[in-house]
């Protein structure tokens, strides 16, 4: 059987396996002693572990995670990844002094976005939620528009702008794998409608933006995104 045939079958024994109650730690100790098996664990420990996986779940073809389509996603499967504190910095004067103290880093084209950026007055907690664009049910390019449309059938919504760049300077423990991409109302780079990259390079903590790396700021899928529970409409 050739390798990808190999990789089909896998997916399709991983999904059953996390079905029936297993976990993925369980099916890393499994696969330890062959790789292809580890890389499906490794692709699929991108989805988090408490998201229901069902029968109606899409496997694409190729080397790609097992993912569901939007409507088999409970939000109160997804676990919260981290809370961050909004209202910390007043101005973005408060917010710069905080970077520069903790040695982080950001384009330099981000002092006017954030001089011009709202800065909540009122503390507070707000729960955020870490979703590969795979796991809403891309598969294929896609807009921000569409990624937040998608997010918000499940009850996620888009950061502020503050709290997207305050979650950079919280964010002590990032590892130099990850890269995040922020879910928020795009601000302008030039021309571009970009979003707020939170990435780990060379030991040094950055944060950045993107607008798509396709025409049409369009994003490939692999992104890996972070949303907020908090729904502005709904605030008082």
């Amino acid at each position: 059987m050739a390798n990808e045939d190999q990789f089909e079958v896998l997916k399709r024994f991983l999904a059953a396996f996390l079905r029936a109650g297993g976990t993925i730690e369980q099916a890393a100790f499994l696969a330890a002693d062959s790789d292809l098996m580890r890389r499906v664990v490794d692709i699929a420990a991108q989805v988090p572990a408490r998201m229901p996986m069902t029968s109606t779940s899409v496997v694409t073809t190729g080397p790609a995670a097992v993912v569901e389509t939007v409507e088999h996603l409970v939000p109160a499967d997804l676990p919260t990844w981290r809370t961050v504190r909004r209202g910390v910095y007043k101005t973005s004067d408060a917010y710069f002094s905080a970077m520069h103290t903790r040695g982080y880093l950001y384009g330099p084209h981000l002092v006017l976005i954030l001089r011009e950026a709202s800065w909540s007055q009122d503390e507070g907690d707000e729960s955020l939620v870490k979703l590969p664009d795979r796991s809403l049910g891309f598969t294929s390019p896609y807009t921000l528009d569409e990624l937040l449309a998608a997010a918000a059938k499940i009850g996620l919504h888009p950061l502020d702008t503050d709290v997207g760049a305050g979650l950079r300077e919280q964010y002590s423990d990032q590892l130099s794998t990850e890269w995040l991409v922020v879910a928020m109302l795009p601000v302008m780079v030039g021309d571009n409608r970009s979003v707020f990259t939170i990435t780990k390079c060379r030991g040094k903590m950055w944060l950045n933006t993107e607008h798509g790396e396709l025409p049409g700021g369009r994003f490939g899928p692999d992104h890996v995104w972070v949303f907020s529970r908090r729904d502005p409409l709904a605030q008082g």
